[in-house]
């Protein structure tokens, strides 16, 4: 548990991450300890410089030894919450460029593409399809990714997932015709009779509708 100092502490880190303030960001690590000591939420604090795109405070904290030491505890979180941001491709080629990285991506990889879909962010998207395993075991979990984008309507994400083949291929192609043939179907459809179409009348109704 955190003392009341030490969390002061890891709340002004954190606020001046987010806000890009560098030289308060220098000052703060300048206590060692702090690069290692999570925030309330169990966060250390690479993973906010990660979301709020901040290459260069980024690029301060993989300099440390403390926090590539403690590389399996920030990791997935910061990859995460990097591809929320619009802005995040150059956090992730950062990252990318670490091997230690790249030969865990079988952990986070499925995951963070999942979480780029959902922000319909297409360059980060493209940012981890280049990472040979995140391609290769894109379709793991039922095809999240591209379900997600598919019912969304995010059509970028949709046609850049089908150019992946673990993803778009002939075991796949005809239910995802099927469920986009539904999408397009429900599209054309005024919202409100979209929701009579999805309720089972009740008998009150169906007596009114006799």
């Amino acid at each position: 548990m955190l003392n009341s100092a030490e969390h002061t502490i890891i709340n002004k880190l954190i606020d001046a991450v987010r806000t890009n303030n560098c030289e308060q960001v220098l000052l703060l690590l300048a206590n060692p300890a702090i690069i290692e000591t999570a925030d309330k939420w169990g966060n250390l604090v690479i993973k906010w410089a990660a979301g709020a795109g901040h290459l260069p405070i980024v690029n301060r904290l993989l300099a440390m030894p403390a926090v590539m030491e403690n590389l399996h505890k920030w990791l997935t979180p910061a990859i995460v919450e990097a591809v929320k941001n619009n802005q995040s491709q150059p956090i992730l080629e950062r990252f990318f460029a670490i091997d230690a990285i790249i030969a865990s991506a079988h952990i986070w990889g499925n995951e963070a593409l999942l979480e780029a879909a959902r922000h319909n962010n297409l360059q980060a998207v493209e940012c981890l399809l280049r990472v040979p395993v995140i391609a290769e075991n894109a379709a793991l979990h039922n095809n999240q990714a591209l379900h997600f984008a598919l019912h969304s309507g995010f059509h970028l994400i949709v046609n850049r997932l089908r150019q992946v083949p673990a993803v778009f291929n002939e075991e796949v192609a005809p239910a995802m015709a099927a469920i986009e043939a539904i999408i397009v179907f429900n599209a054309d459809i005024p919202p409100r009779r979209r929701e009579h179409r999805c309720k089972t009348p009740d008998k009150k109704h169906y007596r009114r509708s006799q």
